[in-house]
């Protein structure tokens, strides 16, 4: 049951957020995944992701208490699409929406008035007593950091808040430079909760000192530094071309890239977003971006002439549809290694369902670039599948 003391530090912490300068978004807190799970898409069908929990099967939860969402007047959660809020403040028409239910939480993004949020995660700590200890020496060291926002979160850990002259571009951080991953830096687009909102711990973020942020040269003047993982090296050598074509040879036409996909990822490029349509939205662009690198490839393999743009520039246009900037759809990508893409059409047929693809496509561009070991088995398929005339019937 939610006390009247929960609501005024709510209303505290808006109005603060507001003064500030900030946006001041809601979080449902989280959800039975039974009752509300986590809806995937897969070649136009409907799935609940999944996880192993105990040797059991269970869903992800689609309200995590962490995600941007909130509580309807009926106690219906909704998810928010806060992509938009990157580039303006909520309303006050948004605001009463979103807080008029008392159990709705707090959350604000990063990059607003050059804002950064400091994460400092107690599990990447070998205990409690471990992560205080270090993060009191860090603060001992940096006393600066004694002046600026402070709060600790729900399950133990740190927030701190400081605005920067120098954006980072990273996201993993450490407290040493020879050191490990103790937490993250949550910048332009990331978003952060806030107290007093209740977490999925049950317990509630707590507010130490609610003052303006201290500024800041950079993260590393305060001794945070970036920690370079498997998926933050995939960030940096990610490089958006968008709108770079490809270039026929001379006399022979190409193919554009978007005639090879598959008929549901040629849907999502012409998609218009909903809000509430899809969920994970970055779920799709991944989709997407597989799908586009995997045509890419093949087509490059067997020296298919490709014009129109690249799949970089066409999965660059796709994240521009939910708002995306570089950098978001960078983090979204570091999953996906472009060079062990496939096209969806060869799990099923292998390189000559591709082929009979191409064949409908261009029959020229086929008999150049097809393989003969491929246009053989292609042909005898045909001749199989090939209806009798009438002759042959009787």
């Amino acid at each position: 049951m939610i006390v009247k003391n929960y609501l005024e530090e709510r209303q505290i912490a808006i109005d603060w957020l507001l003064t500030q300068g900030l946006p001041a978004l809601p979080v449902a807190p989280r959800q039975n995944p039974f009752e509300y799970p986590l809806i995937g898409y897969e070649e136009g069908r409907r799935f609940v992701r999944c996880e192993w929990v105990d040797n059991k099967l269970c869903p992800l939860p689609r309200f995590t208490g962490k995600n941007p969402s909130y509580l309807d007047a009926q106690g219906i959660p909704t998810p928010l699409a806060h992509a938009s809020y990157q580039k303006c403040l909520p309303t006050s028409s948004d605001l009463e929406t979103w807080f008029h239910n008392p159990n709705n939480g707090l959350m604000t993004m990063g990059g607003w008035q050059n804002m950064v949020w400091i994460d400092f995660d107690v599990k990447q700590f070998l205990d409690q007593d471990d992560c205080d200890r270090q993060i009191d020496k860090w603060m001992d060291e940096y006393p600066q950091m004694q002046n600026t926002f402070i709060e600790r979160t729900h399950s133990g850990g740190w927030r701190f808040a400081v605005k920067v002259e120098s954006m980072p571009d990273f996201t993993n951080i450490k407290l040493a430079e020879d050191g490990k991953q103790v937490g993250e830096a949550l910048g332009n687009g990331r978003l952060t909760v806030l107290a007093p909102t209740i977490g999925p711990s049950g317990n509630a973020y707590d507010s130490i000192q609610r003052v303006v942020p201290i500024q800041v040269e950079s993260l590393e003047a305060i001794g945070i530094y970036a920690c370079s993982s498997k998926r933050e090296k995939r960030l940096q050598s990610y490089h958006p071309r968008a709108y770079v074509s490809y270039d026929s040879s001379p006399g022979v036409g190409g193919i554009r890239l978007t005639a090879l996909i598959s008929d549901r990822v040629k849907r999502l490029l012409n998609w218009t977003p909903t809000e509430g349509e899809y969920d994970d939205r970055s779920a799709l662009l991944v989709g997407a971006a597989r799908e586009l690198y995997g045509c890419e490839n093949e087509a490059l393999k067997y020296g298919i002439p490709l014009a129109g743009n690249r799949a970089d520039a066409l999965i660059e246009q796709f994240g521009q549809r939910f708002n995306y900037d570089a950098s978001r759809i960078s983090r979204c990508l570091a999953s996906v290694d472009p060079a062990s893409c496939k096209p969806s059409i060869t799990f099923q047929g292998g390189d000559t369902a591709f082929f009979e693809k191409l064949r409908r496509l261009d029959h020229d561009v086929y008999q150049r670039c097809c393989p003969d070991n491929i246009k053989a088995e292609i042909s005898q398929a045909r001749t199989v599948h090939r209806k009798p005339t009438m002759a042959h019937s009787r």
